[in-house]
């Protein structure tokens, strides 16, 4: 057999391109990224990284179904008058009863009266202020609670009333002993009087963007003389004048407030004799379809009973 000096050429140089060809495909495989080597899929994520998106999103729901417990549990309380010492007691047999069950509620549910106020968002009423009252219809004295008890021969007694009525103080005890459990005592006024300044309720409004935008509509006097609002009346129209002298009238500018107080003896019970006093306020900026809405109301103070005060 004889063999063409010409093939054996050429088949060396087909062997040769073909081992050039593969070294270049070496070469370009190694000039390639490593994640051309690999899988194209993601590399699997940690337990930890699923988990925490899903538990975020289940203690956002659990927040809101305790946020939703804690409304109907406050309407509960307003509707039948429960105390704070029982209603303290229901929270107590709740957290009990999901603690038991080992319910996941457990971790989120109020401990207290007052997380369960601050998960309703009625912090404003934490901020409330309670002074004491002289039981004397006659004085309605107001001090603070800290002026109610007396040191006498290293003994807490308690403290009279110092108003003078008709020239003669009023000498009216301010407080009584109230039996606690474990056989202690304590001195408590016998009327309380709830107080929430104006200042708390305003800077709360000044929070909600439907009041900033309300209090720019503010009802403007008529022209005509007509009586259509409060604001056509002579009190306030006077505070559009120059009363201080510096031609800057006080409710020129609409950020300046007007308010409203007002004073309602009601009977909360039905089936008792028992007249209480509410002192509540209104912004006369805003316009008179919501002006007297219940989430602009703000209540002030509580007059307690169970007679109506008569002041001197």
């Amino acid at each position: 057999m004889t063999i063409d000096s010409s093939d054996v050429h050429v088949g060396i140089e087909e062997k040769c391109q073909k081992s050039e060809d593969h070294s270049c495909l070496q070469e370009s495989e190694q000039d390639l990224p490593n994640y051309c080597h690999q899988d194209q899929t993601l590399p699997p994520q940690p337990l930890e990284a699923q988990s925490e998106p899903e538990s975020n999103l289940e203690a956002e729901n659990y927040s809101i179904i305790v946020k939703w417990i804690c409304h109907i549990l406050i309407k509960l309380k307003l509707s039948y008058n429960c105390s704070n010492t029982l209603f303290s007691l229901i929270i107590t047999i709740i957290n009990f009863i999901l603690a038991l069950i080992k319910h996941p509620l457990h971790l989120f549910f109020p401990k207290t009266l007052n997380d369960l106020m601050l998960i309703s968002n009625l912090k404003v009423f934490n901020e409330c202020e309670v002074m004491a009252v002289c039981p004397n219809v006659k004085c309605n004295c107001i001090y603070k609670l800290t002026e109610i008890v007396k040191i006498r021969n290293g003994e807490e007694v308690p403290a009279v009333c110092k108003n003078k009525l008709f020239a003669k103080p009023c000498r009216a005890e301010l407080s009584y002993f109230k039996n606690l459990s474990f056989g202690r005592k304590k001195l408590v006024p016998f009327k309380k009087f709830p107080f929430l300044p104006p200042s708390k309720w305003i800077s709360l409004f000044f929070k909600n963007r439907d009041f900033i935008s309300l209090i720019k509509q503010r009802p403007e006097p008529s022209s005509d003389g007509s009586l259509r609002d409060m604001w056509d009346g002579r009190s306030l129209r006077q505070f559009f004048k120059d009363t201080r002298g510096d031609n800057t009238p006080l409710l020129e500018d609409k950020n300046n407030l007007a308010l409203l107080l007002y004073l309602d003896f009601f009977d909360p019970f039905t089936r008792a004799v028992h007249s209480s006093g509410v002192l509540c306020m209104t912004v006369l900026n805003l316009p008179r379809s919501v002006r007297y809405q219940k989430r602009w109301a703000m209540l002030i103070g509580i007059i307690p009973g169970p007679e109506e005060a008569q002041f001197p």
